[in-house]
């Protein structure tokens, strides 16, 4: 794949008071970040979102198109599922990160400031790994691209790497400095200069290295013939200049063609579990072709595949059971046919320890004297008021309370896991006790300011519940008087 990056909006798009986009905040423009396949498909379905995604974007880089690695101005390295529009995880703290490479299997990051050229943990790390700066790299580097290869055998850190060509900046105007690995430290064998070097990539073969380097305005081809030699001579020419109102950067080698359909796995997400519908997974896949696309088919593990059908444009969808899997790692394997061939794309998601269908909950009966779920003035007929009399509660439904200035109890019943009694807290308001299934909570409603008193009891087992709210006819040493003013009640389900 190759992988690009940018900003959720349309072209033209400034920030505040005419400054770059880079000025946004990753919550509100999200990061971009874009896979072109070998037959030119386009997904760009994957953006960081959470606040300590790259303010400047400026690389990323995938080994199999399930997951990425993203850098830029600060942020260090994060890394996300392709797909993926939530938050990122942190990988690395650095800042001013440049481009990211995978070699080896060992994930590289070069840097414009203090970092120049850091292996980054060991592998693809996926959080909180150390970085290791590449020992010998010149302290007047900045990193504008690199390109490492095997020529002599040497092995940098189990990648293979012995030969690294570097776009530095800070070379002059510009140059590609080379750098041979011995064993155990990098050494600096050459320099050529190239006038506003922004990025590099190189290719060999029988001995030779060609380069392609490029700047604001020019494509450039650079020919080593005895690149295995600790010396750096080649023959430079142009291959392209920038379209009018353009700049090249980076550059890279297109990934290879290949015959049948790109296959864009939608869901499940990376190692994610599937949570609705229960026992059951949702395979869904973006099958595209320059031909018709004949048919799809989902498996998971070595099971039987099993047809996807097609929704809507390239969307195919299936639902595989769940039952019977054990607990931990599975894999989904799409497979894709058009007139041409058949491809494959696969996906690693999690099962957790039981696949059977979860019992649903039983709802009990309300009985007809009881409050269900919702909202309800004290002043409701299923209220057994005792002492209390009808008084006005603007909050209320109905606009009506009960309130009593005596000794008093006011009792129900309902049906929830909670409830939400609203009493009214004023400066000749007395004290109270709500008793809940028998557990006593004691209020003082005395405010010196009119307003609505919430008690709120959560976590409560399903079922009926008993209420009473009781007027003791005593008060605080501020208050005006002994009113106990019940408005209202909200039961939850």
């Amino acid at each position: 794949y190759l992988t690009v990056t940018g900003y959720d909006a349309p072209v033209g798009t400034l920030a505040a008071a005419g400054a770059s986009l880079t000025a946004t905040a990753p919550t509100a423009v999200n990061r971009t970040v874009g896979l072109i396949d070998g037959n030119g498909i386009v997904d760009t379905s994957t953006a960081l979102s959470d606040a300590d995604a790259p303010s400047i974007v400026r690389s990323a880089v995938t080994v199999d198109g399930s997951r990425v690695w993203v850098s830029g101005g600060n942020g260090g390295v994060r890394a996300t599922p392709i797909g993926s529009t939530g938050a990122s995880t942190a990988v690395t703290a650095d800042a001013n990160l440049g481009r990211l490479d995978v070699v080896g299997g060992q994930l590289l990051a070069g840097g414009i400031d203090t970092t120049k050229l850091v292996k980054v943990g060991s592998g693809t790390p996926l959080s909180s790994a150390a970085t290791t700066a590449l020992p010998g790299i010149s302290s007047v580097t900045l990193t504008n691209g690199y390109a490492p290869l095997d020529l002599t055998g040497a092995d940098f850190a189990g990648t293979g790497a012995d030969t690294l060509y570097l776009a530095n900046g800070a070379e002059g105007a510009g140059a590609i400095d080379k750098y041979r690995f011995n064993g155990s430290t990098w050494t600096h064998v050459g320099t050529v200069p190239v006038e506003g070097l922004l990025g590099v990539a190189a290719t060999t073969s029988a001995g030779a290295v060609t380069l392609f380097a490029t700047t604001g305005h020019a494509l450039l081809k650079l020919t080593e013939a005895t690149a295995v030699s600790d010396t750096f001579n080649v023959v430079q020419a142009q291959l392209v200049t920038a379209p009018a109102d353009t700049q090249f950067r980076g550059v890279a080698f297109a990934p290879t063609s290949f015959s049948g359909p790109s296959l864009i796995i939608r869901t499940p997400q990376l190692d994610a579990a599937p949570t609705s519908p229960p026992n059951q997974l949702q395979a869904s896949v973006d099958a595209i072709s320059n031909g018709a696309v004949s048919g799809v088919t989902v498996k998971i593990d070595s099971g039987t595949p099993i047809a996807a059908s097609k929704s809507n444009g390239t969307t195919w969808n299936a639902a595989l059971p769940l039952a019977g899997l054990g607990q931990g790692q599975h894999t989904v394997t799409f497979t894709g046919t058009d007139g041409a061939a058949t491809t494959s794309s696969s996906r690693t998601f999690l099962v957790g320890a039981d696949t059977t269908p979860p019992v649903p909950p039983v709802t009990p009966t309300v009985p007809a004297h009881a409050f269900g779920a919702g909202v309800f003035s004290a002043a409701d007929l299923r209220v057994s008021r005792g002492k209390f009399k009808p008084a006005g509660y603007p909050k209320a439904p109905g606009r009506t309370g009960i309130s009593s200035k005596v000794k008093a109890t006011a009792a129900f019943q309902f049906v929830g896991t909670g409830i939400d009694l609203h009493l009214a807290g004023r400066t000749d308001a007395g004290k109270a006790k709500i008793i809940i299934d028998g557990v006593v909570r004691s209020i003082d409603l005395y405010s010196k300011k009119a307003k609505d008193l919430t008690t709120a009891i959560r976590g409560l087992g399903v079922g009926l519940h008993t209420v009473q709210v009781v007027s003791l006819k005593t008060r605080g040493k501020k208050s005006k008087g002994f009113v106990v003013l019940f408005g209202y009640l909200q039961v939850i389900a």
